[in-house]
Formats: structure tokens, C-alpha cells, sequence
């Protein structure tokens, strides 16, 4: 019995994860609250469960390597998912939007449960490698992280927020109209319909995470390719770097394209 619950340690933290979300998502009014719980259950979680499966038994891949998956998967799970459930007939809604994200969670939750084996542990991560990039991480995140809602929306930005308020009114047109990808009005849009309105913090975080989240993904590519000194140098050059330290704080595509390309 001992045995069985430390193999599945995973899954009941998955599990409880989706039930406190979804707790906030429909007992609080707290619009930050809702937001980030909102990332939780239509992206992290999707994405770290189906990493967990898809990369069990992958001897190779360490804790930084799945974490990036995890991520970079969570974020298509919330752009196509959000995607197709606005192509339905009709308004997108909360009740739309959560439940089939929490059923595929609950799924995915119950594929797990059901791995006879332990997951795979990948080889460690030398404690000055990961204070490193962790010190990375930190100075990337207060260049991007702080006083999010800085200005009332600008530009494109305003653009994509108004198509997303008419994704949530089920203009079926909406996405064909903009001329450019999708993410950048169905991520708000999916925030917008989980809490019922929007400002401009909770709009821009999932784009400022992706960022971050794009941070280790080039680390790790760079340390694959050709080592621990490369990859520490591309992340740290890249949260120097003052155009995508912009393009984390606003409302538009290049932090998702950057994350997915990693």
C-alpha cells in the first residue's frame, strides 16, 4: 500500500490541484484568483499530465526538460481546446469551457492512476546548474512579471481584445477576420469566459508565463546541443534581450510562437 501511494503521489496531487481550481474558478470574485486557477486547469495540468504520459519511461529527459514539455503542451492544449469549443454554435461560457477541460483532466488523471509502473526518474540536475538558471528565471521574471496592468490596453492589443469579447458572444467569424494567429485573442477570451470580465494584469499574464516558461525551454535546448555554459548563456542573453522582455508584457502572439518553437 505504501508502495502504490508514492507511485501515485502525482496523481492525487493532480487531483486535488483540478478540485481547489475549480473551487476558486466558482466560489471566489477574486479576477487574479480566477485567472491563475483558470491557467491551472486549461493549461498546466493538461499539459504536465499528458508530458507525465506521453514521457513516462524516458530515461533520458530530466525534471527542467519535462517541465518545458509540460508547459509548451499545456499551451496548445488551451489554444486548440479554446479553439474548437468556440467553433460550437452559440456563446463561449464558463460552463463550456470548463467542463470539457475538466473532463479531459479527470481522463488524463485516470490514465495515470492506471500506470502499473512507477514514472521514470531522468538523470539529476547539478545543484549549481539549477541555482543558476533559477537566478535566470528570477531576474527574467521581475523584468516581466511586475505591474503587469500598467497601461490601459494599447494598440493591437486593444484589437485582440475586442475580438475576444466577440469570441465569447459566438461570432463565428471573428478568427478569420483578424489577420493574424489565434492565440492572442483565445487565451484572454478563455480567461474572460471563466471569470466574466477581464483586465489588463490577468490578460497579459499567460503571455509574461509563456515567456518565462520559454526561458528554460532555450536553456535546455541549449544545454542538449551544446552544453550546460551555452544554455546558460542563451537564457541569459534572452532575458536581456529588450524585445522579447516587451513582448512578454502585452497582449499578442510572439511569447506563445517562442515557447512552441523551443
Amino acid at each position: 500500500m505504501t508502495g502504490w501511494n508514492r507511485r501515485h503521489t502525482g496523481t492525487w496531487v493532480a487531483a486535488l490541484a483540478l478540485a481547489l481550481a475549480n473551487v476558486v474558478i466558482w466560489a471566489t470574485g477574486n479576477l487574479v484568483m480566477q485567472a491563475l486557477a483558470g491557467v491551472v486547469v486549461l493549461a498546466l495540468l493538461p499539459g504536465a499530465l499528458l508530458a507525465g504520459l506521453l514521457f513516462r519511461q524516458d530515461e533520458s529527459l530530466d525534471i527542467l526538460e519535462r517541465m518545458a514539455l509540460g508547459v509548451g503542451l499545456g499551451y496548445v492544449c488551451l489554444v486548440l481546446g479554446t479553439l474548437l469549443l468556440h467553433y460550437l454554435p452559440g456563446p463561449l461560457t464558463r460552463i463550456l469551457l470548463l467542463a470539457p477541460y475538466d473532463a479531459l483532466v479527470a481522463v488524463l488523471i485516470l490514465l495515470r492512476a492506471r500506470q502499473s509502473a512507477r514514472p521514470t526518474v531522468g538523470p539529476g540536475v547539478p545543484r549549481r546548474v539549477a541555482a543558476a538558471l533559477a537566478l535566470v528565471v528570477i531576474i527574467g521574471a521581475l523584468f516581466r512579471l511586475p505591474n503587469l496592468g500598467y497601461s490601459e490596453f494599447q494598440g493591437d492589443e486593444g484589437r485582440a481584445m475586442l475580438r475576444a469579447a466577440e469570441v465569447l458572444q459566438g461570432q463565428d467569424q471573428v478568427l478569420f477576420l483578424h489577420k493574424k494567429g489565434p492565440a492572442e485573442i483565445l487565451l484572454p477570451a478563455a480567461t474572460y469566459a471563466l471569470a466574466g470580465h477581464i483586465d489588463e494584469w490577468t490578460a497579459r499574464f499567460p503571455f509574461a508565463l509563456a515567456n518565462l516558461a520559454a526561458l528554460v525551454a532555450l536553456f535546455v535546448l541549449g544545454r542538449r546541443a551544446f552544453g550546460v555554459r551555452v544554455g546558460l548563456l542563451a537564457a541569459g542573453l534572452m532575458v536581456i534581450d529588450g524585445d522579447w522582455g516587451a513582448v512578454a508584457r502585452i497582449v499578442q502572439y510572439q511569447s506563445i510562437v517562442l515557447l512552441t518553437t523551443f
